[in-house]
């Protein structure tokens, strides 16, 4: 629980790509525990790392297909529930 909550952290905080936050929400259903603070984690995420066109702020293409990729990974698992 200690290094689910560093990693928590960690991924809080800086995570351009959601893969730290996709792998502690999976984490987080396979353990049935409540993942509020994560889905609010992934929309700050989303509004820090995205503008207002849908576009990542990196303008990386490599970067924005990764991260759209783990969203629509996030999505299918969370309404999958």
């Amino acid at each position: 629980k200690a290094i689910l909550s560093l990693e928590y952290k960690f991924f809080n905080i800086h995570d351009a790509d959601f893969t730290g936050l996709k792998a502690i929400l999976l984490l987080n259903l396979i353990k049935k525990n409540n993942t509020k603070k994560i889905e609010k984690s992934i929309i700050k995420n989303i509004h820090k790392y995205f503008n207002n066109n849908g576009s990542h702020k990196s303008y990386n293409t490599t970067i924005q297909l990764f991260a759209l990729k783990n969203l629509i990974e996030i999505k299918l698992w969370v309404f999958s529930l």
